[in-house]
């Protein structure tokens, strides 16, 4: 991540910090979680594959996972800050190397992505609702990483980051007293290879502990 990508990190937690102080509520204070799933990458096939290419093939889902800090400023409102880690996606093929892409033989590439997003979350109904309907939506920073097993120019990678809208919701479910069981789907748009723009879509089940 660039340095200017944390020193913006670094000025909306000290935002949501500061917006914590200000705005008071019944039932506030700070919240932890974390959980794992699915999720999928829109990678499309031609991203890797040319006319010297056979017998390809590309995995674009796979387990994800989420880690996330929050603050109930309200009944109905929290900001979160989370940790966003989608599965890789895998290409494999046999090259004959006639194109200008790939070098002769079994070929392989992969797409990395990760990114921490900063959301505002809106619960219906509010607190102390056993159960709650809940939206989020905000901003992602992420970093995508390509790389090719093998390239005719030795060009074997790509590193990309930026900012993109993130968006989704889920269910919350009181389990005890303090902890929370969370299923969310989330939905963004990241880059790959400095080119292309793809969807990603993340499902995931988790838990969370409020501090009081």
């Amino acid at each position: 991540m660039s340095i200017k990508k944390y020193f913006f990190s670094l000025w909306l937690i000290i935002s949501l910090a500061s917006a914590s102080t200000i705005l008071h509520a019944q039932e506030s204070g700070w919240y932890l979680g974390a959980g794992g799933g699915l999720s999928k990458v829109d990678v499309n096939q031609n991203l890797w594959s040319d006319n010297s290419v056979s017998d390809a093939s590309l995995e674009t889902t796979g387990f994800a996972y989420q880690i996330y800090a929050g603050y109930r400023l309200h009944d109905n409102f929290a900001l979160e800050i989370s940790y966003l880690q989608p599965a890789d996606t895998v290409f494999k093929g046999v090259s004959n190397g006639s194109i200008t892409i790939w070098l002769p033989g079994n070929i392989q590439g992969d797409a990395h992505v990760a990114g921490t997003a900063f959301s505002l979350v809106a619960f219906w109904p509010g607190n102390p609702a056993r159960m709650q309907l809940y939206l989020k939506g905000g901003l992602l920073m992420w970093d995508s990483k390509i790389n090719y097993s093998a390239t005719v120019n030795n060009i074997n990678g790509f590193n990309d980051d930026g900012a993109s809208p993130i968006g989704g919701g889920g269910i919350q479910l009181r389990l005890v007293d303090g902890w929370d069981l969370r299923a969310e789907a989330l939905y963004s748009v990241v880059q790959l290879a400095q080119r292309e723009n793809v969807g990603m879509g993340i499902a995931v089940l988790g838990i969370s502990y409020s501090f009081k």
